[in-house]
């Protein structure tokens, strides 16, 4: 009671401010701490994005000490990385963290390229107390300037619009987030598989898919069109009918599927050892 009548009494002055830091100091003070409660999450691959041509943008509804925090325990901000402050005097790393409120100006007509051009000069950018239309507006932003594939992966319906908004949405398997994305994980911590071996074997997959398809069908066709030249252009097929309308359907058709779904030029392991493998993608 004491605490609230002081509270009364000075919440009308002038400094506010410093009235209210100094009832919090008076209240907090001496206080025996009974219980505690954290929630955290498995660990996601901060190491992404220490990988080839992978940069990390992470955006947070959390208060920008909690969003730091994460960040720093799933090593997407290490620790030896500096504020804008440190950073004139030293030239390590940088990480921006902005909130919402100064994402919103940011974020306008005038400031957006330059806000742009400062977080890609950064290591790591952390975007805290942010809304889902926020979420969304930072990805578009990024797809609209720069020559790059963007990903979004959340786990919560304040992440779909952001998701949508990406050119590759993952979600957690389970939440809402899932119906809205490309892809489902169980945890977090499986996007770097996802990305450094699914997301290759896939890429090099369809390459030698769509080579593999297109030599076969021109090695089908040249072979009438050269032998038009000794039947005298008399429209006769060098091959029956049959064999014609089976080639596509039955004789080529399981070598390429095989190929397109079961590739595979190295192991897994060695896709996640040696990231620079990601690079031809």
């Amino acid at each position: 009671m004491f605490w609230y009548s002081f509270f009364c009494g000075y919440s009308a002055q002038t400094v506010f401010d410093a009235i209210l830091i100094a009832c919090y100091n008076l209240f907090f003070t001496a206080l025996p701490v009974l219980a505690m409660g954290s929630l955290d999450q498995d660990p996601s691959p901060g190491g992404v994005g220490s990988k080839p041509r992978i940069e990390i943008e992470t955006i947070h509804e959390d208060s920008d000490i909690v969003s730091s925090a994460r960040s720093m325990d799933r090593n997407i901000v290490t620790p030896d990385l500096k504020s804008a402050e440190m950073a004139e005097q030293d030239s390590g790393g940088v990480a921006l963290v902005i909130n919402g409120d100064s994402l919103a100006f940011a974020l306008g007509p005038r400031l957006e390229r330059t806000f742009l051009e400062v977080a890609c000069m950064c290591n790591a950018v952390i975007c805290c107390r942010v809304t889902p239309l926020q979420k969304a507006q930072v990805v578009d932003l990024v797809k609209r300037n720069k020559k790059a594939v963007t990903l979004s992966i959340g786990d919560g319906a304040n992440d779909v619009s952001m998701i949508k908004t990406a050119h590759i949405g993952v979600g957690q398997e389970g939440m809402q987030a899932v119906l809205a994305s490309d892809y489902s994980i169980g945890q977090f911590k499986y996007l770097e598989r996802l990305l450094l071996v699914h997301g290759r074997w896939s890429y090099i997959r369809m390459a030698k898919f769509l080579r593999y398809f297109f030599y076969k069908n021109f090695a089908f066709t040249l072979t009438m069109f050269w032998y038009s030249f000794f039947c005298g252009y008399s429209a006769q097929t060098v091959f029956d009918a049959i064999l014609i309308a089976c080639y596509n359907l039955f004789f080529t058709a399981l070598p390429v599927l095989a190929m397109g779904s079961l590739d595979q030029d190295v192991d897994d392991h060695y896709s996640l050892r040696y990231p620079k493998l990601y690079l031809p993608g």
